[in-house]
């Protein structure tokens, strides 16, 4: 105005709204234009005029000064204290965004609904009844609710720490306790964890009429969401970009996938990875395999129909595998002595040699005598009569043996059985038990039964009846009954319990220092270095 600009009341464009802040520079630097249209430089209006305007048409209020102390409350908080605010203002914060607690509290019961419901498989025709016993697809069931529940572990925490990157660089400079931020963030996605997981398993189950054993679903899955939200957060804090962040997802998912030992299995994976007796390490890093595994052992051996009976099937079983297989194997290496062939000679030797002594470990008054000493001093094929004589008497009472603990236990079944009542008995195995995840922890459609690994035999038969051989911490075959921690032997429901824990620590001490943002720099840095030398 003070200008005379044309159109001096308009302050943005009538035709697409912009305002543009360099006019009123331009305006205030506007300079004289002398006789021949050329611009000088002088100002048309000096800055002295220009605050004299200002002055005139803009009155200055004056604010009266106070003297503040800063130092006197400037104590910075304990860590309680800043627990407690963090805490407070994260849960304020998603309370007040109810399309995030809409959707986090009907994400879990809604995929609950609908895997449950497309898995309740009828094995006849819907009019007789659903039979928990003959769904074939539960083993399914549970292998997918591990997945559903590290997929919303991840997913609530993916962009936790990303989205508080400006309030966090904000309030760096009053060097605020980073565990206290971390542990109200964990707290507050533990509890959105549980209530999911305690919503999925309650549907889930009740569609699925899985009976007895919800408190063991429930920490499997609660643990392996807890798990998630910790490996979510490292994501969060390492990378800068949401859409990043998003796509680590899948990511992480697919080897849980692949390596648990449910789609593949660990013995048919590359012979680089894969073990025939114990999990290869792939398997053993994968956290959907001990949560997997958990499930499955716990809802076979731990349920109203089987817990009765469990050591009993485990002393028969034990019986009869080694009549069927093991003994029948021993006889064919010994058999093999007498061939001229040199490598299977020695190798049918050393098989020999070390089952006698680990099946003479197993009874106290039970010898093959002098056979291991006799087999190591054999050096050819010829005069083993006498040797094969003893051996074969040393398996021959063995196999009775094995007979007559058979018989024992399936008479004690049978009595256990008759005491509940027929009826009764198969009303609980139709409620409690399932054909097809028996199927698997006991291995019912492998063909090989047993196998010769390092010059043992090795069991493959009814892994879940199978107790590890070794003592070394947490070495065990897939749907092993019990582990060892610390020479202890524990159920695999809570020692897989504890490794889910103790990865979720581990994963936490990653959180504190950093070290997958630190490692993504160093890997950034060393990929430039290395780009500028090869220029």
């Amino acid at each position: 105005t003070h200008i005379h600009h044309v159109n001096a009341e308009e302050r943005e464009c009538p035709a697409c709204g912009n305002v543009n802040p360099e006019q009123i520079f331009n305006v205030i630097e506007s300079k004289v234009v002398d006789e021949y249209g050329n611009l000088t430089s002088h100002r048309k209006t000096s800055p002295k005029e220009w605050h004299e305007l200002f002055l005139t048409d803009c009155p200055v209020h004056t604010v009266e000064e106070q003297n503040f102390n800063l130092t006197s409350n400037s104590k910075r908080p304990n860590k309680l204290t800043q627990f407690n605010v963090f805490f407070l203002r994260d849960l304020l914060s998603k309370l007040a965004n109810r399309q995030y607690m809409l959707i986090n509290l009907l994400e879990a019961p809604l995929l609950a609904l609908i895997l449950s419901f497309f898995t309740k498989f009828y094995n006849n025709s819907p009019s007789e009844g659903y039979s928990f016993y003959n769904n074939v697809n539960i083993p399914q069931y549970i292998f997918i609710s591990v997945i559903v529940a590290l997929f919303l572990g991840l997913t609530v925490a993916a962009e936790e720490i990303h989205k508080d990157k400006k309030i966090l660089k904000r309030e760096s400079f009053l060097n605020l306790s980073r565990s206290s931020y971390l542990m109200s963030k964990i707290s507050i996605l533990f509890i959105i964890s549980a209530i999911q997981t305690f919503l999925f398993v309650i549907i889930g189950n009740l569609v699925l009429e899985i009976k007895g054993i919800w408190f063991e679903y429930w920490v499997v899955l609660f643990s392996m969401s807890c798990l998630a939200n910790i490996v979510g957060l490292n994501v969060s804090s390492a990378f800068n970009s949401a859409k990043v962040i998003y796509i680590m997802v899948p990511l992480l998912i697919i080897p849980q996938l692949l390596f648990s030992g449910v789609i593949v299995k660990f013995d048919k994976l590359n012979p680089i990875f894969s073990k025939s007796i114990q999990v290869p390490w792939l398997g053993n890093i994968m956290a959907a395999r001990w949560a997997y595994e958990a499930i499955a052992v716990s809802q076979s051996i731990d349920n109203k129909s089987e817990v009765a009976f469990f050591k009993l099937d485990q002393q028969k079983s034990d019986a009869a595998w080694k009549k069927d297989y093991w003994i029948p194997e021993m006889t064919e290496q010994l058999h093999n002595l007498s061939s001229k062939n040199k490598v299977v000679f020695e190798t049918s030797k050393s098989i020999l040699i070390n089952e006698i002594n680990k099946e003479e470990a197993n009874w106290s008054n039970l010898k093959c005598e002098s056979c291991t000493e006799e087999l190591k001093k054999l050096q050819r094929s010829d005069d083993i009569i006498d040797l094969t004589q003893n051996v074969n008497s040393f398996l021959n009472i063995i196999k009775e043996q094995c007979i007559k603990s058979k018989l024992e236990k399936t008479r004690e079944i049978e009595a256990l059985i008759q005491k509940m009542g027929d009826e009764k008995f198969q009303e609980l195995k139709d409620q409690y038990q399932n054909e097809s995840l028996n199927d698997l922890v006991t291995n019912r459609r492998e063909i090989e039964k047993i196998i010769i690994v390092d010059d043992q035999l090795i069991q493959k038969d009814t892994p879940i009846f199978h107790d590890p051989k070794g003592e070394r911490f947490m070495d065990s075959h897939f749907y092993s009954p019990n582990k060892y921690i610390f020479g202890q032997k524990v159920s695999t429901f809570w020692s897989n319990i504890v490794v889910l824990w103790l990865m979720s620590i581990f994963f936490f001490v990653a959180l504190y220092y950093d070290w997958l943002r630190a490692g993504l720099r160093n890997s950034t840095y060393l990929l430039k270095r290395f780009s500028r030398n090869k220029e």
